[in-house]
C-alpha cells in the first residue's frame, strides 16, 4: 500500500500537484493539518501501533465533511452519491449491520460520509432497525461499537472482526 501510495503521489506531483495536494489526494495528509492537538495522540507510537492505518479513514473523514458544505464545488457529484447511499440504506433496511453499506462508503472516497449519511437516512425512512445497528451500520467495523465492547471486551481478541466480516460473505 505504501508504495501504491507514494508512486500515486509523484505521479500527480509530476503533473503539476504540489506534495501536500497529491499527499490529500490519496488521502495521506499529515494527521495536523485536519485534526489539529488531537492529531498528537494520533500520531504517537501507543496510537500508530494500535492503529497502523489511520492516516486513511481520518482524511477520508475530514475531506467528505468538506463535500458537504455550501457551494462545493462538486455539487452535483456529491447528491448522486448521497442519493445512491439513501437507496443502499432503505435496500438494506432489515440488516442489522450490513456490510456492504461500509464498504460502498470505502469506495465513495471523498464522498464516503454522504453516502454514509443518506444510507443511514434511508434505512430510518424506511423502518430499519433503530439502536446500535442504525449509525453503526456505516461504519466497517459496527459490531465491534463501544456497546458491544463493553459487553465484552476481550472478543475482538477471540474472534477478530475479519472473520466475522468474511464469515457473512458466505466464507
Amino acid at each position: 500500500m505504501g508504495a501504491f501510495d507514494t508512486a500515486t503521489r509523484e505521479a500527480l506531483q509530476r503533473a503539476g500537484m504540489s506534495a501536500d495536494d497529491a499527499a490529500t489526494a490519496v488521502f495521506q495528509a499529515p494527521l495536523g493539518k485536519n485534526y489539529g492537538p488531537f492529531a498528537e495522540t494520533l500520531e504517537s507510537p501507543a496510537a500508530k501501533f494500535a492503529f497502523p492505518f489511520r492516516r486513511t479513514p481520518y482524511n477520508q473523514f475530514a475531506e467528505g465533511l468538506k463535500t458537504l458544505k455550501p457551494g462545493f464545488e462538486h455539487g452535483g457529484v456529491r447528491n448522486v452519491y448521497a442519493g445512491a447511499g439513501a437507496m443502499h440504506g432503505a435496500m438494506t433496511e432489515d440488516d442489522q449491520y450490513p456490510l456492504s453499506i461500509p464498504l460502498a462508503s470505502a469506495f465513495a472516497a471523498r464522498y464516503g460520509v454522504p453516502y454514509a449519511g443518506a444510507a443511514i437516512i434511508g434505512r430510518a425512512l424506511a423502518g430499519g432497525q433503530g439502536g446500535g445497528g442504525m449509525a453503526g451500520s456505516a461504519l466497517p467495523v459496527s459490531e465491534w461499537g463501544l456497546e458491544q465492547s463493553l459487553q465484552d471486551p476481550t472478543k475482538t481478541f477471540y474472534d477478530p472482526p475479519a472473520f466475522g466480516a468474511l464469515r457473512r460473505l458466505g466464507f
